[in-house]
């Protein structure tokens, strides 16, 4: 599956399994496409977006969230 069709499938809520590399896949794509600012406004809206439509909105973690956005963001810097 290349980029867009993951993105898609996330953005559709189709997308079989949601895994931690999953996660920083998204993220990674979403700060490239997007800087700093606008990609993890986008990462939680889109992971808030994706956990309600399968019912699980406990699971999201602010903290944790931002918390990886920023290390994605960092990492992609230094590549």
């Amino acid at each position: 599956m290349n980029d867009q069709e993951f993105l898609t499938a996330f953005e559709q809520h189709t997308l079989a399994e949601f895994s931690h590399q999953s996660h920083i896949r998204m993220a990674w794509l979403y700060l490239r496409a997007d800087g700093w600012e606008k990609g993890q406004e986008r990462i939680q809206r889109e992971i808030q977006n994706f956990a309600a439509a399968l019912g699980a909105t406990r699971k999201y973690h602010q903290t944790i969230t931002l918390f990886w956005a920023s290390t994605v963001q960092a990492n992609s810097l230094a590549l």
